[in-house]
């Protein structure tokens, strides 16, 4: 536990409490961030030389061929050798942790709302269109978390106005939001044509390349003249390094850059039309339709 530095080591038999040990009895959920984003990336890292080796430095991963189904595969464990690995945490009962970590991380960096407007997004324009009676779709949006702080913020919108997509969703919020059970990676096209904001929190971090283009063309072709896609992602900096490397190993997916995203959007028909990168916590990239904005807002955070 000292090692980890979770706890200070005052003698043999003596242990102290320090900042981290205070962070994780005032955020609950760092624990299930510690069980999955230390035996995971520690797990997967064990075993990239060697797939690495084997393969002969085949680069970048598929999502379901990283390092971690390797690892499964050298200790024969068959039935985790083709799984994502979003798929293995399932089939090891892991899921509800990992769902509670992901809900404890929602307003480390203030609530969306409130993290958008200091970027000098204005989202309050966005929501106030008249051009669809859907506000916002957030896809992949674990239980609902950030449309309850749009909610919150906008009153106006009802649960008619705010669309939560998930695969086999949490129905804790269902007076509150519309939920629709959606998995964006099957054939089937995003269902609602035309919102206002369609909205994705570290979604396509966990996605390669190839993934995140089919998804993005899907929201794409779903998307009117006067919708926006926002994209709430860490940079890619030195703060995100490890980020980076992690989801890279377990998911064959990359924290972007600009340069990235820009060439991601011209593949998918869209433009990149606003965008901030802060130093720590996410940032803020939106998307429109190629040709229907009257220019781009580029913000250095």
């Amino acid at each position: 536990m000292a090692g980890l530095g979770l706890v200070d080591l005052v003698d043999d038999t003596t242990y102290r409490i320090n900042p981290m040990t205070a962070h994780m009895v005032a955020v609950p959920s760092s624990l299930d961030g510690m069980l999955h984003f230390t035996t995971e990336p520690l797990w997967s890292a064990a075993f990239l030389m060697r797939q690495l080796r084997d393969t002969k430095f085949e680069y970048p991963f598929q999502e379901n061929k990283t390092p971690t189904q390797y690892g499964y595969k050298m200790i024969d464990e068959q039935r985790f050798v083709n799984e994502h690995t979003y798929s293995i945490m399932h089939m090891q009962g892991r899921m509800p942790s990992f769902s509670s970590f992901m809900e404890g991380k929602f307003g480390r960096f203030g609530t969306m709302p409130e993290r958008v407007k200091s970027f000098g997004y204005d989202l309050e324009s966005v929501l106030k269109s008249e051009a669809n009676s859907i506000a916002i779709v957030d896809i992949g949006g674990g239980r609902g978390e950030m449309l309850l702080e749009v909610k919150e913020a906008y009153p106006h919108l009802k649960k008619e106005h705010l669309v939560l997509q998930e695969y086999h969703p949490d129905q804790k919020n269902a007076d509150k939001l519309t939920i629709q059970n959606w998995d964006f990676k099957d054939e089937s096209p995003e269902s609602v044509k035309g919102a206002l904001v369609y909205s994705l929190t570290h979604i396509y971090h966990n996605l390669s390349d190839l993934e995140a283009l089919r998804l993005m063309k899907k929201i794409s072709d779903a998307m009117a003249p006067y919708s926006r896609m926002l994209i709430h992602e860490f940079a890619k900096n030195a703060t995100y390094g490890k980020m980076h490397a992690t989801m890279i190993q377990l998911y064959a997916g990359r924290v972007r850059s600009s340069r990235e995203w820009k060439q991601m959007a011209a593949l998918a028909g869209l433009e990149v039309t606003f965008e901030a990168y802060p130093v720590a916590g996410e940032g803020l990239v939106e998307m429109r339709k190629a040709g229907t904005s009257e220019g781009t807002s580029d913000v250095a955070a």
